[in-house]
C-alpha cells in the first residue's frame, strides 16, 4: 500500500481470522464499530514505518476483502442490515425502498 501511496489497505479475511479471530467476527458481526478502530490502528502503524506518510494521506482504510460467506443479492433481509456480507447478482430493474 504504502510502496504505491495508497490510502486503502487490502487485508485478507481469512488472514484476519487467522491473526486474531475475535476480531473477525467483529468485523463480520458489527463493523460500524470495529472498522474505525482498524483504521486509526493502521494509521498509527503506517506513521510509525513511514514518518512521513501524513503528508501523503490524512487518513486510512482498511478494506476487508474475500469474506468467505457470499450472499445472494435476492435473499437480502432486514436481518442483513448492519452486517458486512458478500454479495452476488445482477441489478436489472430497481424500485423504490418502502418501508
Amino acid at each position: 500500500m504504502c510502496k504505491a501511496n495508497k490510502q486503502s489497505l487490502e487485508v485478507l479475511y481469512q488472514d484476519l481470522v487467522t491473526a486474531n479471530a475475535t476480531i473477525a467476527l467483529w468485523v463480520a458481526e458489527e463493523p460500524k464499530i470495529i472498522l474505525p478502530h482498524l483504521n486509526e490502528a493502521a494509521r498509527i502503524e503506517v506513521n510509525k514505518r513511514f514518518n512521513h506518510y501524513h503528508n501523503i494521506h490524512q487518513e486510512i482504510f482498511v478494506r476487508i476483502t474475500n469474506l468467505p460467506v457470499i450472499d445472494i443479492i435476492r435473499e437480502l433481509r432486514f436481518k442483513h442490515l448492519d452486517k458486512f456480507i458478500r454479495v452476488i447478482g445482477v441489478v436489472t430493474r430497481r424500485s423504490a425502498v418502502y418501508s
